[in-house]
């Protein structure tokens, strides 16, 4: 994450640290408004991360919007001119294969999945902005701190 990159800076990190812990307090605040997140006392990120991740990837997939796993019986003689290589060089791993007539065809309908689907509520999305504002603030007061560090004087 970036925020991780800019908490890693070297030797300035505790000076950073200090100058915007108050924005990382509010962002922890509201990442605990988010019922689901919060299994204990402490904030799950990864959960956080994996809920954002699954959300997207879902919304994104939904081009063809399956809900299961379709198995398609094919006729006998479906594949034609067939050809199995194999024995190829050890170098030329790709050498063993087969091919058909449409093989490329098969290729691209065999990189098409569906996602689990997880539905988010609209009250998480609503408090995920107020995260979102929260990290946006944590990047402006880090710029305003390292423009502070860096004045000449």
């Amino acid at each position: 994450m970036l925020l991780k990159l800019i908490d890693d800076i070297c030797d300035l990190k505790p000076l950073i640290l200090w100058g915007t812990i108050y924005y990382h307090f509010l962002q922890n605040q509201k990442l605990m408004d988010i019922p689901s997140l919060v299994p204990g006392r402490k904030v799950d990120l990864k959960r956080y991360d994996e809920m954002i991740r699954v959300a997207r990837n879902n919304s994104f997939h939904k081009i063809t919007d399956f809900k299961r796993t379709l198995q398609i019986k094919l006729p006998e003689d479906a594949i034609k001119s067939t050809t199995l290589t194999i024995f190829s060089v050890y170098s030329d791993k790709s050498g063993n294969k087969l091919t058909y007539k449409d093989k490329e065809i098969v290729d691209v309908l065999k990189d098409f999945y569906r996602v689990e689907e997880i539905i988010l509520p609209d009250e998480f999305w609503e408090k995920n902005y107020g995260v979102m504002k929260a990290t946006n603030d944590i990047f402006k007061a880090t710029s305003k701190v390292l423009r502070i560090l860096l004045q000449k004087e």
